[in-house]
């Protein structure tokens, strides 16, 4: 081998070495920048720090007990367990015959009674009879029987009337001839008084006979005792009149006096009838079971058509669903420091995916006071009460119905740490926790 191909071997050889070295430098390089980025990365991002826990979706509300004042024999069923009802659906009907029956027998007897009021009303005040619409199309029965009773009392009113006034005609007329027939007596009784005055002089003196003076006389005593006659027939008509007239008078007053008191009765049995009848209609309705509140039908205590319900005895169970979701979670006592109320919390609901439908916003509004034993296990937790303030939505923006029972997982937002924390954190509990003697 030549010196010249030695010295250029030994040149490769420095090349290649050089090459080498500044490879190893390049990756040290490289992976010190790395780990320098991902310091600084780790050092200024911040990630959520959050305490978990496990729970189930819960009514705000208790779960309605539904129950029938009176009870009564099951005539339909319109709903299922498990079905989901609205505020003042009906779940059952029962029998409701009675009651209907008792609401329109006190119904036509309100209807009877304002037609009898309305009777006497026009009675009374001698008008014309008016009934309501309702008493025309609920009661025309009533109101035919209350126009003819109507109208025949009026005309027996009418007929005694005009009986009294035929009676008051006929003293009128017979007091006219009274007082005529004086009238006559009163002037024969001044003329025969006057031709006694000129005759008597002249029977003294012996002109005229004194027969002629007896004969006027007799006349003078003939007029003076009709014309008493006449006034004294006179005081006896004028007395029958009167009494004619109290009698027409105490026909209206009786007439009346009568009516205010079957008016009186009336109008007091019609408010009775007014207070009862919203005891009937009320009653009627509840023959017509209804949900209370919007939510599932969890149990129906009755399944058959034609059982009989007690009166108090519960129908059905129904659980809220309302507008305001709860959550009752569970904390272990080891993160329970950290957990206050209106604490910012994320709820995912395990029957829908987290990572396509997302999680609720929601709040703590309750912890409990002290730890329990979980209802499913023996462990011992802190209870905790969520509110949820947000819905899930499925793609077409339609909200997706959440109901109690649901299993939900929650987050509760403690603040906030980086990444660097995240990772050295239980290195640096490790240590202080590490040779110590147990």
């Amino acid at each position: 081998m030549t010196a010249t191909t030695m010295a250029y071997d030994k040149f490769l050889r420095d090349v290649d070495s050089r090459r080498r070295k500044m490879r190893s430098s390049l990756l040290m390089f490289g992976i010190i920048a790395f780990l320098a980025v991902a310091v600084a990365w780790a050092w200024v991002t911040e990630i959520d720090e959050v305490t978990r826990g496990d729970g189930r979706v819960i009514p705000s509300q208790h779960v309605q007990e539904i129950q029938s004042l009176e009870g009564g024999i099951v005539q339909s069923i319109l709903v299922r367990e498990g079905q989901t009802v609205e505020a003042g659906e009906v779940l059952m009907v029962l029998d409701q015959t009675s009651s209907v029956s008792e609401m329109n027998q006190l119904r036509q007897r309100q209807l009877a009674l304002m037609a009898e009021i309305a009777r006497l009303s026009a009675e009374i005040a001698a008008s014309d009879l008016v009934l309501a619409p309702e008493i025309l199309n609920e009661a025309p029965d009533v109101a035919v029987t209350q126009q003819s009773l109507f109208a025949a009392r009026r005309s027996e009113l009418a007929s005694e009337l005009e009986i009294l006034r035929q009676q008051l005609l006929q003293r009128d007329a017979e007091l006219l001839e009274a007082r005529s027939e004086l009238q006559t007596a009163s002037r024969g009784l001044a003329l025969t008084e006057s031709e006694i005055g000129m005759v008597e002089p002249l029977v003294r003196r012996g002109v005229e006979p004194e027969i002629t003076l007896l004969q006027l006389q007799r006349s003078h005593a003939d007029f003076a005792g009709r014309r008493d006659a006449a006034e004294l027939r006179i005081e006896r008509l004028a007395l029958a009149r009167r009494e004619v007239e109290e009698k027409r008078q105490a026909a209206i007053e009786r007439h009346r006096s009568e009516g205010l008191q079957q008016l009186s009765r009336a109008t007091a049995e019609l408010a009775e009838v007014k207070e009862s009848m919203p005891v009937r209609v009320d009653r009627v309705s509840r023959a017509e079971v209804r949900s209370p509140v919007r939510g599932v039908v969890n149990r129906l205590h009755i399944k058959t058509i034609g059982g009989v319900a007690r009166p108090g005895e519960p129908l059905s169970e129904v659980v809220p669903i309302d507008d305001v979701l709860q959550v009752e979670a569970y904390v272990q006592p080891a993160d329970i420091a950290f957990v206050h109320p209106n604490q910012r919390v994320k709820v995912k609901i395990t029957a829908y995916d987290f990572a396509r439908y997302g999680a609720l916003d929601g709040r703590i509004i309750t912890i409990g006071a002290d730890a329990i034993n979980r209802p499913d296990s023996e462990e011992t937790v802190y209870p905790v009460r969520i509110e949820v303030e947000s819905r899930l939505y499925d793609a077409d923006g339609h909200p997706l119905e959440i109901v109690p029972g649901m299993v939900a997982e929650i987050d509760v937002l403690m603040g906030k740490r980086t990444v660097l924390k995240y990772f050295t954190q239980p290195v640096i509990k490790a240590k202080q926790t590490a040779f110590r003697e147990l």
